[in-house]
C-alpha cells in the first residue's frame, strides 16, 4: 500500500514505512533492543573474531605444551640413565651433589653461586661475572617466593620460559606467514623441542629464559607493539646473554622501516637503540660499583680458553678462512676436539659436533632466505646470533659453545618445519627420531659429568 501510513512488524521492532518514490519501504533504523544488539552484523563478527583467536591460542598452547611434556619427558629420561647408568665423567664429584645437583653442571654452577651468593667472589679468577644476571635473579627471585632449593627454582624458571616460548612461537609463526602451510607450526615445535642442544633449555642455564624474551620481541616488532614495550624486551635480552645484542638489528630495521621523514627515524633511532641497551648498561654500572671493573665479565671471559690468544690481524685471517672450525678435528691442535674429552666417541661429543652445528645453521638460514621461507629480519637475528661469538670467542675456545647458540637461534626452526613439511612423513619422523635421541645422550653426558660444551 503505496503511500499507506500501516506499521510493519520486523523481527519484534515496530516500524514505519517511509516514501521512497513513491514506493513504501521499511527505513532503516538502528538496533534498540537487546537482541538485536548482541546479533548485529558487526557485533557478530567481532565475537566471531574473538571466538577464533581464543580457540587458536588454545590450540596453540595445546600443541606446545604437548612438544614441551614430550620432549622434556625424552631429556630427562635421558638424564636420570646417564646420572644413575653411565660411568662418572670428568665433573668432579658427578654424584656427590645428587640428581637435582647435577643440572647446574658445567655453566650452571655459576648460575647457582650468583643466585645464592652474588657476584663477590674469588678476585681474578673468579668466573661468575662472566655470566649476566637477569636469570639467576629469576631464580634468587622464586627460591624467595617459595622456599625452593635453588637448583629447583632455576630449573623451574628455565623449563617455564622454554613453555612460554614454545607457545609463543606457535603464535609467531601463525602470524608472520598467512600462506605458509598448514602444518608448520607443528613440525617447527617438534624440531625446537627435541633440538640436540636444546638439552640445555631444561639445564639450570639461561638458554631457555633467552629464547622466550628473543622470541617475544620479535613477535611484538611482528604485531607492532609500542616501541616502549620493545625496548623493554630487548633490554631484558641484553641482561640474560651477551648476544641479547643480536636484536638490536632487528629492532634498528624495524624503526627503520617506520613511514616516516628520513629526519624522524634517525632521531628514534638515535633514542631508542640506546636505551634498548638498559640491561647491558646496568650490568656494566653493577660491576663497576661491585666490582672495581665495569668489564669484569670481558674479563671474566679469558679465564675460558682451550688455546692462547693471537693479535687480532691474525685472529682476523683465521676467521675469514675457518680455522677454528679446521682445528677441532686437527689432532696437533690444543684446540681439538678430544684432547680433554675423556670419553673418546666423536658422535657423542658435543666440541666434536660445533663445528657441525654452526655449519648446518648457517645453510639453513641461506636455504630460508633463498627461498624467502624466513624474513630479512629473521636472517639478520641468526646471523648476528652466530657471529658474535664466532668473532669474539671461537678462535680461543676452539668453538666450544657454539651449539648452545645455534640452539636460540630459532628462525632456524622455521626452515626445518619448512623442509619437514614438504619431505615425506617417514623422513620428517626419521630425522625427528635421530634429534631425539642424540637429546637424550647428550643429557645422559650431561648428567655423567662429561664435557658437554
Amino acid at each position: 500500500m503505496a503511500g499507506a501510513s500501516v506499521a510493519v512488524q520486523l523481527n519484534g521492532i515496530q516500524r514505519r514505512p517511509a516514501r521512497y518514490n513513491g514506493a513504501s519501504r521499511v527505513s532503516p533504523a538502528p538496533p534498540t533492543s537487546r537482541n538485536e544488539l548482541m546479533f548485529s552484523p558487526r557485533r557478530t563478527r567481532i565475537t566471531q573474531t574473538s571466538i577464533e583467536n581464543s580457540t587458536g591460542l588454545l590450540d596453540d598452547f595445546l600443541l606446545a605444551a604437548a612438544c614441551w611434556y614430550l620432549s622434556g619427558l625424552v631429556a630427562f629420561l635421558g638424564f636420570s640413565f646417564g646420572h644413575e647408568v653411565v660411568i662418572r665423567g670428568s665433573t668432579a664429584a658427578a654424584r656427590d651433589v645428587g640428581w637435582l645437583g647435577m643440572f647446574s653442571s658445567g655453566s650452571g654452577r655459576r648460575y647457582r653461586q650468583i643466585a645464592e651468593e652474588g657476584y663477590a667472589g674469588d678476585g681474578a679468577r673468579d668466573s661468575r661475572p662472566a655470566a649476566f644476571p637477569a636469570y639467576p635473579l629469576m631464580g634468587r627471585a622464586l627460591r624467595a617466593a617459595t622456599g625452593l632449593p635453588i637448583e629447583a627454582g632455576l630449573l623451574v624458571v628455565s623449563n617455564a620460559s622454554l613453555l612460554g616460548a614454545f607457545v609463543l612461537l606457535a603464535r609467531y609463526l601463525r602470524t608472520r606467514q598467512q600462506n605458509a602451510p598448514a602444518a608448520l607450526p607443528d613440525w617447527t615445535l617438534c624440531a625446537i623441542s627435541v633440538f640436540p642442544t636444546g638439552c640445555f633449555f631444561r639445564m639450570c642455564y639461561a638458554e631457555s629464559t633467552f629464547l622466550l624474551v628473543a622470541i617475544a620481541a620479535m613477535y611484538g616488532m611482528l604485531r607492532r607493539w609500542p616501541l616502549p614495550a620493545l625496548v623493554l624486551l630487548v633490554g631484558l635480552a641484553t641482561a640474560t646473554r651477551a648476544t641479547g645484542v643480536a636484536l638490536l638489528g632487528p629492532l634498528a630495521a624495524h624503526i627503520w622501516r617506520d613511514r616516516q621523514a628520513l629526519r624522524a627515524r634517525a632521531w628514534r633511532l638515535a633514542l631508542w637503540l640506546p636505551l634498548a641497551c638498559w640491561g647491558l648498561v646496568a650490568f656494566v654500572a653493577f660491576q663497576y660499583a661491585v666490582l672495581g671493573d665495569a668489564l669484569a665479565s670481558a674479563h671474566a671471559q679469558s679465564i675460558f680458553r682451550v688455546r692462547p690468544a693471537v693479535d687480532w690481524p691474525r685472529k682476523l685471517v683465521d676467521l675469514a678462512t675457518f680455522e677454528p672450525l679446521r682445528v677441532v678435528y686437527d689432532p696437533d691442535s690444543p684446540a681439538y676436539w678430544a684432547a680433554t674429552e675423556r670419553l673418546g666417541v666423536p658422535w657423542f661429543s658435543l666440541w666434536f659436533a660445533n663445528p657441525l652445528f654452526f655449519v648446518v645453521a648457517v645453510a639453513l638460514t641461506a636455504v630460508g632466505a633463498y627461498k624467502r621461507w624466513v624474513t630479512s629480519v629473521e636472517s639478520m637475528f641468526v646471523a648476528l646470533m652466530l657471529l658474535i661469538p664466532y668473532v669474539t670467542r671461537a678462535h680461543e675456545m676452539g668453538m666450544q659453545g657454539m651449539g648452545r647458540f645455534v640452539a636460540v637461534a630459532f628462525p632456524i626452526y622455521v626452515v626445518l618445519g619448512q623442509l619437514f613439511s614438504r619431505v615425506p612423513i617417514v623422513v620428517a619422523t626419521g630425522l625427528l627420531a635421530i634429534f631425539g635421541f642424540f637429546l637424550a645422550a647428550y643429557s645422559a653426558l650431561f648428567a655423567a659429568g662429561y664435557l658437554i660444551v
